[in-house]
């Protein structure tokens, strides 16, 4: 009996891993926007056309690498953005576009001895397509946790 437990605990949670998907970068490039007026900012602002692969994922649960670009001072970090480039090639600094970047907010605080600003980091989260709230990444991670 205790070895069927175990087996049934082995096979849920290697369900559970393989139920994350690895969102690319390259689906998330894929992105277009179309300009339209905002009131509250009254000017025209591009908002996201998502493609059809990334709208399958909002709201699943995905696995992104990127490049660490902490937004907040302090040792307890509650939003990162994540990047396909590293920080002097980033969407902030002129090089690339907003496809480029997603809003990681944590399931709890990171620390910064956490964080790895010189290399690649790996997230898992639930996607979430921000097509409205322009105080935040169109692409959103929510419930996210370090992999790596």
């Amino acid at each position: 009996m205790r070895n069927i437990g175990l087996l049934l605990f082995i096979c849920s949670f290697s369900t559970l891993a393989l139920s994350q998907t690895e969102l690319t970068w390259k689906v998330m490039s894929k992105m277009e926007f179309e300009e339209e007026y905002n009131e509250e900012y009254g000017f025209d602002v591009p908002y996201p056309l998502f493609n059809d692969q990334v709208k399958a994922l909002d709201g699943k649960r995905v696995t992104v690498t990127g490049y660490i670009i902490p937004l907040e001072v302090g040792d307890d970090h509650e939003l990162l953005v994540l990047s396909k480039y590293p920080e002097s090639t980033c969407f902030f600094c002129g090089m690339a576009g907003p496809e480029t970047v997603l809003d990681v907010l944590p399931n709890r605080k990171i620390k910064n001895r956490e964080l790895n600003i010189q290399g690649k980091m790996t997230f898992t989260g639930v996607l979430k397509l921000n097509r409205d709230n322009l105080d935040h990444m169109n692409y959103m991670l929510m419930d996210a946790e370090i992999v790596k």
